[in-house]
């Protein structure tokens, strides 16, 4: 009994490892996008890539992140294409996500949430056969909103919309986005 008790808290911990280790990677990764110089960039960005397989090959960055937006990037490039020759929808999504996660994190430490689950609704109606620039924008008083009620409730919903735009286009397509995300205890 005593043994399987201390198998279960080594696997807990072991996965705690791995999950503050992936963090710890998208956040250097996220910090080389903003603040590497440019000569550097391309290789430490691949290297970097290698070590958050979930970001692995894709290109996006985070050019800015600021309090109250943040801007990234995903370039035009055969391995981020779809059938159509276009940037696939998957990887704006999964883009999307990354961005707003971030965006949060800045404001509430990410080990005390969570998104549980999430509906998306994705507007296109441009090609997407060009780098595509995303920004996602956020008052200071929806996130000291969101703050407050994360620390009041153990569940909250978010919402937000990241406006999608190819390169040197004026049309922008929305993927808007409804977190529900939950706190999370630190002590069990």
């Amino acid at each position: 009994m005593l043994v399987s008790g201390n198998q279960a808290m080594k696997k807990k911990l072991v996965g705690n490892l791995q999950l503050n280790y992936v963090d710890k990677i998208r956040d250097f990764k996220i910090w080389s996008d903003l603040h590497t110089p440019s000569l550097f960039k391309p290789a430490l960005s691949y290297a970097l890539d290698w070590l958050a397989p979930e970001l692995l090959g894709t290109g996006f960055s985070i050019t800015e992140a600021g309090d109250e937006n943040i801007t990234a990037k995903i370039p035009y490039q055969s391995t981020n294409c779809d059938f159509h020759n276009q940037i696939h929808a998957g990887l704006v999504v999964n883009a999307g996500l990354e961005m707003i996660s971030t965006y949060i994190a800045k404001h509430w430490a990410k080990n005390l949430w969570e998104i549980k689950s999430y509906q998306i609704e994705l507007n296109k109606n441009t090609r997407w056969d060009k780098e595509l620039q995303l920004q996602f924008s956020c008052s200071e008083d929806d996130m000291d909103k969101l703050i407050l009620s994360l620390q009041k409730n153990d569940h909250v919903a978010f919402e937000g919309t990241v406006y999608i735009a190819a390169k040197n286009s004026s049309h922008a397509d929305t993927l808007k986005l409804k977190l529900n995300i939950i706190k999370l205890k630190l002590l069990a």
